[in-house]
Formats: C-alpha cells, structure tokens, sequence
C-alpha cells in the first residue's frame, strides 16, 4: 500500500475531490490518504508535529497551490520537509505567486492541471 500526504491549503474541497477520483484504489487497498484536516487540534505546534510525522509515514506527498492560498508558506514548509526526507513530491501549482517557483523546483513533478496531476498519481499507485 502506498501512503500519500495530502498538503496544501485547508480548503477541503480539493482533498474530498482527489478522494473520490480514487476511491476504487482506496476501497482495493491499494493507497492510503493521511489529511491533515482529519482531527485536526486548534493548537498550532500539535498540529504542526502531527503534520510533520504524517509526512514522514508517507511515501508520496501530493502537494496542491490552489489560486485562492494566501501565501502557501505552510505548502513549502511541507514540500520542503519532504524533500528533507527523500519523499516524493507531486505539486499542483495554480497560483500566480512568481515565488513559487522555488517550490516548483523542490517537487518531483509539476502540474498546473489537478485532473493531469491525479492521473500521474493514479500511475504510479499501480
């Protein structure tokens, strides 16, 4: 079983998307999703931890820049620890943000497409 990490913004309405585009490879075993908005604490450093120890039991982490985040600085905290531990990074980047582009640069692979960035995940399940 692969695990991925689902990082990026709060909004939960990209996470509940990418868990139904795979529902037939969760439902078969075949990948485990760790979100970070499941059961999340209202204190800052025991969500932080606990965000930071799911990325280490992960073995992919599926990074989304949605238009709408503010700065994505805990988005780049998260690729970065990532990368910091040999993990494979997937980011989808919808922002105009030109800063980014470092963020781009850390990632594995880059997509601006979320549906492209899902089938490229879905592959490498298999």
């Amino acid at each position: 079983m692969i695990t991925v990490y689902l990082a990026g913004g709060m909004k939960v309405e990209w996470r509940e998307k990418l868990k139904c585009q795979l529902k037939n490879e969760i439902i078969n075993g075949q990948v485990s999703l760790l979100d970070p908005t499941q059961g999340n604490s209202p204190i800052r450093k025991e969500y932080s931890r606990r965000d930071l120890f799911q990325i280490i039991q992960s073995d992919i982490v599926f990074g989304f820049m949605e238009e709408s985040n503010p700065s994505g600085i805990g988005l780049a905290l998260e690729i970065g620890y990532a990368k910091g531990l040999g993990k494979f990074v997937i980011l989808v980047n919808q922002s105009d943000n030109r800063y980014y582009a470092i963020v781009e640069e850390t990632a594995d692979i880059t997509f601006s497409d979320f549906k492209d960035a899902v089938e490229f995940l879905r592959r490498l399940i298999k």
